[in-house]
């Protein structure tokens, strides 16, 4: 009875051990399935936080690549992490090859490791400083550099200064110059003539103005149409140029209407000797779209400093000359006061006005 009174309690034992061996297995298996699902869960976080980044480093690369201006990202220690394309096209590295290089490969002067760019007198974070293309060419960049938000990197704005002082020049070209014709235009005439002023009158050096203008411009323009009209123009700014000395300004004021500072001093004579050699350059017809076109020119002239001693003095007399040449049909005339009406008029209407001031008094 004993033998099998024990055998069944190891028996009992045997089963119990299997039961807490089964439930440990089971507590297990469902742990890992925990752990197993938790992970699944934290991988696809993290496969959409990888996607969220991946399309916003698209987006910023995208954008970035829209900017005509080249942008350089780095790292802390200069390394260049993304280049957009505008930046591939200034260095010349159109296979990608900026992305991974050290930013001193492309801009020598750049020191990431200092607190900000070499000074040059732009302002903070700006400089013009020597820059060097993947073939080994050199030009000179005005960088602008920026720490990004945690101070890990460095976002660098570069330009190409020959472009951007190609671009003021040419914004400077319109600004001073005719469009149709290539003279000087209306402003840099009155500049031109305002720095003569200024230097005659501290040299007591006397000069003169001319005015001149078609005698039957707006023939052509109603007849053939502006098409022609503007033609013309072109072939009389450039008879004008041949005819005229390097010394001499010549300018397009609008219209018909064109100006000339002779260089030198003025004398009669001189004065002279430029209106004939002027008027003799249209002699012969202008031929535009097959028409031959009498340009006719009508020239007034106003001597510095006895015919006025400012721009608006001057260019008032010039143009009453030019205006007493085209009613004499003589080509071209020095101002008089005898040409003045403007003058007789004024005092004309000065005498009404007191005359009238008296009268309510």
């Amino acid at each position: 009875r004993r033998r099998r009174s024990g055998s069944v309690g190891a028996k009992r034992m045997n089963v119990g051990v299997a039961l807490l061996v089964v439930l440990l297995l089971l507590a297990l298996v469902a742990a890992c399935a925990v752990v197993a699902r938790q992970f699944q869960r934290d991988r696809n976080r993290l496969e959409e936080r990888a996607a969220d980044l991946s399309a916003s480093a698209t987006r910023l690369r995208a954008v970035a690549d829209a900017v005509t201006e080249a942008i350089l990202i780095l790292t802390g220690d200069g390394q260049v992490t993304l280049a957009n394309r505008a930046a591939h096209r200034l260095f010349g590295a159109t296979d990608g090859t900026l992305t991974g290089c050290h930013v001193e490969q492309l801009l020598p002067a750049f020191r990431p490791g200092a607190s900000d760019l070499p000074m040059a007198g732009s302002g903070p974070g700006q400089a013009e400083v020597a820059a060097f293309r993947r073939g080994g060419t050199s030009f000179s960049a005005q960088v602008d550099s920026r720490l990004v938000a945690d101070g890990e990197g460095r976002i660098v704005v570069v330009r190409d200064m020959s472009e951007v002082r190609a671009q003021s020049a040419a914004l400077l070209h319109q600004t001073l110059h005719d469009s149709l014709t290539g003279l000087p235009n209306d402003r840099q005439f009155r500049e031109a003539l305002l720095a003569r002023l200024e230097v005659a009158a501290a040299r007591r050096a006397p000069f003169s103005v001319f005015l001149l203008d078609l005698d039957r411009f707006a023939e052509v323009n109603e007849s053939l149409g502006h098409g022609v009209g503007d033609r013309l123009l072109v072939v009389v700014a450039e008879r004008l140029r041949r005819t005229l000395r390097a010394t001499d300004v010549v300018a397009r004021l609008g219209g018909d209407d064109f100006a000339i500072i002779p260089g030198g001093s003025a004398t009669p004579a001189a004065s002279a000797r430029i209106a004939r050699q002027v008027l003799a350059a249209f002699k012969e017809p202008v031929t535009v779209d097959g028409h031959a076109l009498e340009a006719g020119i009508s020239i007034g002239i106003a001597n510095f400093p006895d015919h006025g001693a400012d721009t608006q003095t001057l260019m008032a007399n010039a143009e009453i000359a030019r205006q007493a040449a085209k009613q004499a049909r003589r080509g071209w005339r020095v101002y008089t006061p005898a040409d003045d009406t403007s003058e007789i008029e004024d005092r004309a209407v000065r005498l009404a006005e007191l005359r009238k001031a008296i009268d309510n008094q």
